[in-house]
């Protein structure tokens, strides 16, 4: 082959080169700003979701300390009554006199002593049904929130921790590919150290376990948003209960003329607990304005309802890359290997480098760079059988070579005979 025509080759290859990159970076681009607009809500949602989880626990703290208080004064009030405060009958009383010439006011005062040690009985009474009907619910219905927002926070952090790991690993390669594309249009023979192709494999490998780690986290958020709404419903049944159990209770002691507690007894009976949480934990309460135009562009609707944010945090993908400038021919075929010399999915893939690619596909859509690359002038392929290839690799050593094997078994002879015709016409 004469200079100009291996001048045109090269220059072919370098424009191949520059046309993969170009669509790599505009790919990268858009996944980056994917992912960030994602970041970016689900964020948003986890602060709104914190804040009124930590909004409804404060709430319910000062119920507690409100009862607690309450329990605090009737024991109190009883204490006083029954210990520091002296009998009025004991007045207006002396052994030295006898009746009937003496005061009938200590038998008056008997009475009023009566009514002091029955007010002293309604305050124990006050004091023992908080305790045990008022308080013992809301402490435990606190217990669920506290113990269910501490989980979050915790597991929110740790995925946290993985989305910033894998997007320093993603900017690194994305770093070295770059700077090993401004080697290779420098200086082509680099790209006989290194197939583009391949590295473009490990870059979009690392890019789809960032977006798992994210989708992760977004799926992290759903959960605890859901769990939050089925939380809060028996709170707020509680609470209510609370209140009307404490309102009636006030009443049969001190009775209904008494700061009229039919007023506030009336507005808790009305209270629904359900369309409290729904109006808290709403998309429209927990979706800012800006994340909510987020989500409808990219979900394509004009409207938002649960099961579309749902969707938008459960189901994030990068965008697709389409047909690659980098590769010359592939195909899907079974490359025989392990102990039990079973067959797995594999692509088979001739780059523009010269070079044969075995990537692993055995994990379906994983995202994986070739296990075994192999360049053309070192290899051998011999048909055996009528659909398999036995591929044979010799590399060079100090003193002797070595050489290694791969079986490899495609769908049709048709896709053998592209398989011979495409290295031949690469080689040549």
């Amino acid at each position: 082959m004469n200079q100009s025509v291996l001048q045109l080759f090269s220059e072919a290859i370098q424009q191949r080169r520059q046309q993969g990159f170009e669509r790599l970076r505009n790919w990268d681009q858009q996944r980056a700003q994917k992912i960030n607009d994602y970041r970016t809500v689900c964020e948003s949602i986890v602060k709104q979701l914190e804040t009124r989880m930590e909004v409804s626990l404060a709430g319910f703290d000062g119920m507690i300390k409100f009862f607690t208080e309450r329990k605090r004064q009737e024991e109190f009030y009883c204490s006083t009554m029954t210990k520091g405060l002296p009998h009025l009958a004991d007045a207006f009383q002396d052994p030295a006199l006898k009746p009937p010439n003496t005061w009938s006011l200590p038998k008056l005062f008997k009475e009023s002593d009566d009514f002091h040690q029955k007010q002293c009985k309604a305050s124990q009474s006050i004091a023992a049904f908080i305790d045990q009907k008022i308080l013992k619910g809301l402490i435990d219905s606190q217990k669920s929130l506290a113990k269910l927002l501490q989980s979050f926070k915790d597991e929110i952090n740790e995925l946290r921790k993985e989305m910033n790991s894998s997007n320093a690993k993603m900017k690194k390669k994305a770093q070295k590919y770059a700077s090993m594309f401004s080697e290779i249009m420098k200086n082509s023979s680099s790209a006989k150290k290194k197939d583009p192709y391949n590295k473009e494999l490990a870059l979009m490998a690392c890019a789809q376990k960032q977006v798992q780690d994210h989708q992760k986290f977004g799926k992290q958020i759903v959960s605890i948003w859901e769990n939050a709404h089925k939380t809060e419903i028996p709170r707020y049944q509680t609470l209510k209960q609370t209140a009307i159990l404490y309102l009636n209770k006030m009443t049969e002691l001190y009775g209904k003329s008494f700061a009229r507690p039919e007023v506030p007894l009336k507005s808790f009976e009305t209270f629904n607990p359900d369309e409290e949480v729904v109006r808290i934990y709403n998309i429209g309460a927990i979706v800012e304005p800006n994340d909510a135009n987020i989500i409808k562009k990219e979900m394509g609707v004009q409207q938002l309802n649960f099961k579309i944010v749902k969707d938008y945090l459960t189901e994030l993908s990068a965008p697709k890359l389409e047909s690659n400038p980098l590769v010359l021919k592939e195909w899907t075929a079974k490359r025989e290997g392990g102990i039990l010399k079973s067959y797995k999915t594999c692509q088979v893939v001739i780059t523009v480098d010269g070079n044969l690619l075995l990537v692993d596909r055995s994990d379906g859509n994983a995202m994986k760079k070739a296990d075994t690359v192999i360049k053309m002038e070192r290899m051998k392929v011999k048909p055996k059988g009528e659909t398999e290839v036995e591929i044979i690799e010799t590399k060079p050593g100090f003193l002797l070579d070595s050489s290694t094997k791969y079986t490899v078994k495609f769908e049709t002879r048709d896709q053998v005979e592209e398989l011979l015709h495409q290295i031949k016409n690469t080689k040549g």
